[in-house]
């Protein structure tokens, strides 16, 4: 793995390979080992339902897109196409809140805690409103080598 060079700027766009609908935040920074991602929580984000805010299980979707600025910053500073990963899954998930409220501005830390050859990383992340953690997780996500073959579709 070679060392992140700091002090790069990015937008979501270049580091998510989210389409619009599903870039769900608004803000992306990095450090050596973690990727950082902010949002607002607004009436008419998606997910949310106009009224309380944004369901606490959306917070999973929320860290994967924090691993993926990590995993984002990466592959554009070696110079490479940023490639889709997957959550494979998480060891606990636990939101001290039901809802991301209305208003609330969410920032999202996903930090690398553990890296294997295959293309499988361990990140522990948290959510946090201000100083307060809302919700905390360890996430195992994996990046293929070429999504297609690992999904069984054809090039096209």
């Amino acid at each position: 793995m070679t060392a992140l060079r700091l002090g790069e700027t990015y937008t979501p766009q270049q580091v998510l390979p989210h389409g619009l609908a599903m870039l769900l935040v608004e803000e992306v920074s990095y450090g050596l080992d973690y990727g950082q991602a902010a949002l607002t929580i607004r009436a008419d984000s998606t997910f949310c339902d106009g009224v309380d805010g944004v369901p606490a299980w959306v917070g999973i979707e929320y860290m994967a897109q924090a691993i993926s600025v990590f995993s984002g910053v990466e592959q554009l500073q070696r110079d490479e196409a940023i490639k889709i990963g997957l959550l494979i899954g998480t060891r606990r998930y636990e939101s001290e809140v039901p809802v991301f409220t209305i208003g609330s501005k969410l920032n999202i830390i996903a930090r690398l805690s553990d890296r294997e050859d295959e293309g499988i990383s361990m990140f522990a992340c948290e959510i946090r409103d201000d100083q307060r953690v809302l919700a905390r997780g360890d996430i195992k996500a994996y990046r293929p080598n070429d999504i297609r073959a690992f999904l069984g579709t054809a090039a096209q």
